[in-house]
């Protein structure tokens, strides 16, 4: 049945019984469609909101919820009025809602329901929003497999999405917002490479939108060093680098992005990469348990700017752990 929900003020009861009428419903049936390839898809929540209901005096909620099948088939109980269906989470690898501004979006279609008819031809389709397809390649130009990238909304809804390249250095990256800016980036240990597609206001929500871009990674500046706890090397320690390009005039914030990661060897060591002089930096170095890094310079939230030229390596002073225990 529809579900309904009421507001009641205890302490003007007259009675101690609460009356909630459900309406009488009937059963709407629909499916859910990739837009590209008109294919079924599955585990799709899709619920209703009718407009009319929520606007009356006093509002009267109406709500149901049903999930899509192995065929992509739906049926949710509705009562007469115009409704609108809408997925209600996201799902991986396709793009349910996005917003630009104040103004939200998401997938789904209006119908109309009658005392007399209810329609049976339903159709909800999902698109992938932003589709990167490409190539990680070194300087000669040849495919890097195994190498992972990484995509990111640069504004709401700041979706994300990774995957890892074949052994041809290919890659696909689906379910982010065409509608705003998206940095794509990765990092070998051959030096780092990044690339923005800037973002389509008008672009549809019901369809996808394609772009193909070749990531070429070329060497940075490189930063070495230890991580150590009571004068030992600690293995298994992973260290992020963090980088903001320069700072344009006006501009009084900073926001980092992961560029590099390494894992200490046995001996303690790690080596990332990526950094151009004028970027500003910071590592973060991820512990565990009750030991913390102490006073490092170059640990988040402190930042330096990079001097060196691409090429360079640059040696840091051991970064100390200490234990709180």
């Amino acid at each position: 049945a529809v579900g309904v929900q009421i507001n009641v003020d205890i302490a003007e009861l007259q009675s101690d019984v609460v009356e909630m009428r459900l309406p009488d419903s009937r059963w709407l049936t629909g499916k859910v469609l990739d837009a590209d390839f008109d294919a079924p898809v599955t585990g799709v929540y899709v619920c209703f909101f009718n407009p009319a209901a929520s606007k009356a005096n006093p509002p009267i909620p109406l709500s149901a919820i049903a999930v899509s099948d192995a065929e992509g088939i739906f049926r949710l109980p509705v009562v007469p009025g115009e409704w609108n269906l809408r997925v209600r989470h996201e799902i991986d690898g396709y793009l349910t809602s996005t917003r630009v501004g104040q103004t939200f979006n998401s997938a789904g279609t209006t119908v109309t329901v009658t005392e007399n008819n209810v329609p049976d031809d339903v159709i909800i389709k999902v698109a992938r929003g932003l589709e990167v397809r490409g190539k990680v390649t070194g300087s000669d130009g040849a495919g890097l497999p195994n190498v992972t990238v990484l995509a990111e909304n640069e504004d709401r809804p700041y979706n994300k999405a990774s995957a890892v390249t074949n052994k041809l250095g290919l890659f696909t990256l689906s379910g982010l917002s065409p509608m705003v800016a998206t940095r794509v980036s990765t990092w070998t240990d051959q030096g780092t490479a990044e690339q923005t597609i800037e973002g389509m206001e008008d672009a549809p929500l019901d369809k996808t939108v394609r772009k193909n871009i070749v990531l070429k990674v070329k060497p940075g500046t490189t930063l070495t060093g230890r991580v150590v706890q009571n004068g030992k090397p600690v293995p298994g320690i992973e260290v992020k680098l963090l980088s903001a390009p320069p700072q344009p005039p006006g501009q009084d914030w900073t926001r980092f992005r992961l560029i590099h990661k390494a894992i200490t060897d046995a001996e303690g060591r790690y080596r990332v990469t990526g950094l151009h002089k004028g970027d500003q930096y910071q590592l973060e170095i991820e512990v565990t348990g009750t030991a913390q890094v102490c006073d490092w310079q170059y640990q988040s939230p402190y930042s330096q700017t990079m001097n060196a030229d691409d090429g360079e390596t640059i040696e840091l002073p051991d970064a100390l752990l200490v234990s709180n225990a």
